[in-house]
């Protein structure tokens, strides 16, 4: 376990974690506003999990969202520090069914809390400039917007934010 809040705990992502993976890497929402990372079976997943969610990301990575009390998996977030942007990246996807209920907020929140115990002051956060619900959400989380970057991906341009702590 990562953390916990009133209604979540936050967990490391294992192997038995791969039809949650399948049907969240499957939805309308993140093939839109993240991608489609071509997660069409439940090996795949698994392959995705063992390959790049639990080895790719030292002392970050991809963790569980779930319910405090029956352990079902709503969604995800994540902590990446990625070779393309400065500070860390805070990220996050929940299942359609839980969206609009205050999981992402509470979840993220928590996720940049613990990382500013372990010494990162500063986050970032990247976002299609049409995802309006996800920069709603960055807002109130307190990022605010510092431009754009140009991704991996030489057309894709996303809205960057910043979320400075002491």
């Amino acid at each position: 376990m990562i953390f916990t809040t009133e209604r979540l705990v936050v967990r490391e992502l294992t192997i038995q974690d791969a039809p949650f993976i399948f049907n969240l890497l499957n939805t309308e929402g993140f093939k839109k506003n993240i991608g489609d990372r071509g997660i069409d079976t439940l090996e795949k997943a698994k392959i995705e999990i063992e390959t790049r969610y639990t080895t790719s990301y030292p002392n970050f990575g991809f963790f569980v969202v779930e319910d405090a009390v029956t352990g079902q998996a709503y969604g995800g977030v994540t902590l990446i520090d990625r070779d393309s942007l400065e500070y860390p990246d805070l990220g996050y996807a929940f299942l359609p069914k839980f969206n609009g209920q205050g999981f992402a907020f509470e979840a993220s929140l928590g996720l940049a809390k613990w990382a500013n115990k372990k010494g990162v002051t500063t986050l970032c956060a990247i976002v299609q400039s049409d995802n309006l619900p996800s920069i709603s959400l960055l807002k109130k989380l307190g990022f605010t917007f510092s431009g754009t970057k140009k991704m991996e991906n030489p057309e894709e341009i996303l809205d960057y934010y910043l979320r400075i702590t002491d």
